[in-house]
């Protein structure tokens, strides 16, 4: 079953890419037929299937098919991607420079958080995240800084999920989860301290737009043995500069594109 999913992924991938390279006016079904091998019940619903979710449309020809508008949104979701990254990557290497310890942008994917970019700083002991690395939103600074600005229903589908337990029991109880989740939108940050791993320490700050809608979470991160003590309310003013000039080159991007 799941091979012959793949195979007609497989194939409407192949439709719109043959749809992408034909000349303007589209290809007709049984172009689509003899050019990938198709029978024409195979072929139709497969078109069928790609107009009724928007990837294809009628085209300029009658009988002609083309790209559908659903590509020209998919292609502005991917270009907002590149836009926040070029923002982000040189801000994330002014904190490391000024604060020592490894930086990253966390962002929300489906039920979890993602590191979105990062930079390490050079310390041999350190703290180290992969681009694309997930975290769950309901622990850890990383997590908790989007967790926190999604809608309660939101909130609550997680909570009612299963809290996976990383260090202490302690930290996944739904009830101190939701005091969190409340103080951090009063404060505007999150801090934790042996939440994902013993060892570690976060503070993260959002990164939001004029408007307040939340783009990202702003993170530094390092070895507990270097918590931020008496320096939280510096680290804290240098997070929350960085977040508001990555949302202003953000904005700037966007508008332009």
């Amino acid at each position: 079953m799941a091979d012959k999913s793949l195979q007609t992924l497989e194939r409407g991938l192949d439709v719109l890419m043959m749809c992408a390279a034909a000349e303007r006016g589209g290809v007709t079904l049984t172009g689509v037929m003899d050019q990938l091998g198709l029978t024409r019940s195979t072929a139709y619903r497969l078109v069928k299937v790609l107009r009724n979710r928007g990837f294809l449309r009628s085209g300029g020809r009658p009988g002609h098919i083309e790209l559908g508008y659903q590509l020209v949104q998919l292609g502005k979701v991917a270009d907002t991607r590149v836009e926040l990254s070029n923002a982000c990557l040189p801000v994330l290497h002014e904190l490391v420079a000024e604060l020592g310890e490894t930086t990253f942008v966390t962002v929300r994917s489906g039920w979890q958080a993602l590191c979105f970019e990062q930079v390490e700083c050079s310390r041999p002991v350190r703290l180290s995240y992969r681009k694309g690395e997930q975290f769950p939103l309901y622990a850890g600074a990383s997590g908790k800084i989007v967790m926190a600005h999604m809608s309660s229903h939101e909130r609550e589908h997680v909570l009612s999920g299963e809290l996976k337990v990383f260090t202490e029991p302690k930290y996944v109880e739904p009830e101190r989860i939701r005091r969190d989740l409340a103080q951090i939108r009063r404060q505007g940050f999150a801090q934790t301290a042996g939440e994902l791993d013993t060892d570690a320490w976060a503070v993260c700050v959002p990164i939001l737009l004029w408007d307040g809608k939340f783009v990202a979470g702003l993170n530094v991160a390092g070895p507990v043995h270097r918590s931020p003590g008496d320096k939280l309310e510096t680290i804290l003013a240098r997070l929350k500069d960085a977040a508001n000039r990555i949302a202003d080159r953000y904005a700037k991007t966007a508008l332009r594109t």
